[in-house]
């Protein structure tokens, strides 16, 4: 144990030491001589050796086993370290305590496993309750953060019975009074909670009672989505994305309009906070990235069209984001969101003033409308595209130096001089025809025509 932790520690040490984990369970961890080699134990928490390796990860697990008593003194030395942990040091905690708890609630079951009810119970209580508790009510968001990945684990299985009904055990009492608390922080990493344990029910207790979870958690969305505080809005919205993404067909209808009306009627027209209107357009992303969303949103997706207009530009940007997505869907037209001759105007505007004219938006918008200025397959002649470009100049000149400006980053090198010498020669052949109905020389442009 001690070599295992010293400097020059190789992970064979750890592997041997791994392969003897059984003599710990002989020791007594109520006698006061075992101190120094508790202390000892608990240094492998910290230790990137134990963390980086296999074995390293299952001796820890073990730990957790040895005895319930030291099951609080293992986590109370994990979580000083998620401050400053890396993402994989934090996945590797994950995983530590999510086969801890796993391990010991498999062994309950094992009549020869005495002892394991009340080492599963130390886990619950004394580590992940904890865990969840600082979750929610970390005054540090980045220690939220780390908490959040390091329980990861545990959502990611909550389809199992006995991982949700853990959850329910440990958030049921705790969930619902923070996405009600005074301070604000406290909604808003509760709404990432509600998100990630959704729907936080208790599996044994039959269909009616799952409805009720499921109501209990619509409502508490649409709270979150009328909050008094921009930041925990936004939270609501973007759990409300999540979960419709994810359980669309499990929410009633009724509900499901609810949540929608939320966010396409109120938080769209916020004129309180951009970030609360961004992210309604964002949500809307978001859920149309599922084809069983698309019947209820397409009557829905024209009201966000003035949204194209923002004053904002990042809002402008989720929009043509949104519109390019779009784009890319069977049975849903961009131009019916936004009609041709808004887009031909916002793109026009962002050349003006203190917009950006080849700024993201401006970018954005000469990709959408690519297709339509300069299209490309093998039906389509250069003789078209000389049309379009034509037809644009004319209507919009303004929308046309914002679109070819920004041409380089949609058209290859080959397609923007294909267009530049095409345009030269209808010019030249426009000067020509001039010349001629003037009875002026035209040999010096022989060359040009040639």
């Amino acid at each position: 144990l001690v070599k295992s932790l010293e400097d020059t520690a190789q992970k064979n040490d750890v592997k041997r030491l791994y392969s003897i984990r059984d003599a710990i369970d002989l020791l007594d961890f109520e006698c006061e001589s075992i101190t120094t080699l508790k202390n000892h134990l608990l240094r492998t928490v910290a230790n990137p050796l134990f963390l980086q390796s296999t074995e390293g990860k299952k001796f820890i697990t073990h730990l957790f086993h040895v005895d319930a008593s030291l099951v609080g003194e293992l986590h109370k030395a994990i979580k000083v370290q998620l401050f400053e942990a890396k993402r994989s040091i934090l996945n590797a905690y994950g995983e530590i305590y999510y086969n801890a708890w796993k391990q010991s609630a498999d062994k309950k079951e094992d009549e020869d496993e005495e002892g394991q009810g009340e080492i599963q119970a130390s886990i619950e209580e004394n580590a992940l309750q904890d865990m969840m508790y600082y979750q929610i009510h970390a005054a540090n968001p980045k220690i939220a953060s780390s908490i959040r990945i390091v329980l990861d684990k545990f959502y990611v299985n909550k389809k199992s019975p006995d991982v949700e009904s853990m959850l329910h055990r440990c958030y049921g009492p705790l969930l619902w009074r923070s996405l009600a608390a005074t301070n604000a922080r406290v909604r808003l990493q509760a709404s990432a909670v509600l998100t990630d344990t959704f729907p936080l029910r208790d599996p044994d207790a039959g269909q009616e009672w799952t409805e009720a979870c499921v109501q209990k958690s619509v409502e508490a969305l649409i709270s979150l989505m009328s909050d008094e505080v921009a930041a925990v809005r936004v939270a609501g919205s973007n759990a409300t994305a999540k979960i419709l993404s994810q359980f669309w067909v499990a929410i009633p209808a009724n509900d499901i309009r609810k949540l929608l009306n939320h966010i396409i009627a109120k938080h769209a027209s916020d004129l309180t906070s951009s970030a609360v209107r961004a992210t309604a357009i964002k949500t809307v992303t978001t859920l149309l990235e599922e084809d069983k969303t698309h019947a209820v949103l397409r009557s829905l997706l024209p009201s966000l069209g003035n949204l194209i207009h923002d004053k904002s530009e990042k809002v402008r940007l989720v929009v043509v984001e949104m519109l390019l997505f779009v784009k890319k869907l069977r049975g849903m037209k961009y131009y019916h969101i936004v009609d041709p001759q808004n887009l031909l105007g916002r793109l026009a505007d962002e050349g003006r003033g203190r917009n950006n004219p080849t700024g993201p938006v401006a970018i954005g918008l000469s990709e959408l409308l690519s297709n339509s200025f300069f299209p490309v397959g093998k039906n389509k002649t250069m003789s078209d595209i000389i049309n379009r470009t034509l037809r644009l100049l004319t209507d919009n000149p303004d929308a046309a130096v914002t679109f070819y400006r920004n041409a380089g980053t949609q058209l290859g090198v080959n397609s923007i001089s294909k267009l530049i010498a095409a345009l030269m020669r209808c010019l030249c052949m426009l000067i020509v025809q001039d010349k001629k109905m003037n009875c002026e020389d035209i040999s010096n442009l022989s060359i040009v025509m040639a």
